[in-house]
């Protein structure tokens, strides 16, 4: 199954006493292991000033870390995006992430980039957003809370 979503939320939903699915169906009494596997694909391009705030909101989603996996690519960045991908894959694991930094050096393009983090996802679930974005910790349970 592919979900490709660059979701936004409101306000009002930081406000929620229980985490709750994009329909509102209840996700707290789910079980880490019931919950499907998640690839987040990530193109990079020149991103270096825009990757330490995205891999905080990355790392701070509150859905199971055994259940997802990061998956940044960069493409053909011309600063040092693969140099800080790389720091931030052991920065990812010693929090219990799994971060996967990949490059697409043949052709640059935010699509090749996306293709290249779907040829060696894991996941149930893709999926995306870009580099520039900054999702909110409940981010990933809102968008998967109806697949579980």
């Amino acid at each position: 199954m592919f979900l490709g979503v660059l979701a936004s939320m409101d306000d009002s939903d930081l406000d929620s006493r229980e985490p709750v699915s994009a329909t509102g169906r209840s996700t707290v009494a789910m079980e880490p292991e019931s919950w499907p596997m998640v690839s987040v694909i990530v193109p990079i391009y020149n991103g270096e000033a825009d990757l330490p705030p995205l891999v905080d909101c990355l790392l701070a989603q509150d859905y199971p870390p055994s259940q997802v996996e990061f998956i940044l690519v960069d493409n053909r960045s011309g600063d040092r995006s693969w140099d800080w991908l790389q720091r931030a894959q052991q920065m990812a694991s010693d929090r219990g992430w799994q971060l996967h930094p990949l490059q697409e050096l043949t052709i640059q393009s935010s699509y090749a980039a996306r293709n290249r983090g779907i040829r060696v996802a894991r996941g149930e679930i893709l999926v995306f957003t870009d580099a520039d974005c900054r999702p909110r910790p409940q981010w990933l349970r809102s968008l998967i809370g109806d697949f579980a």
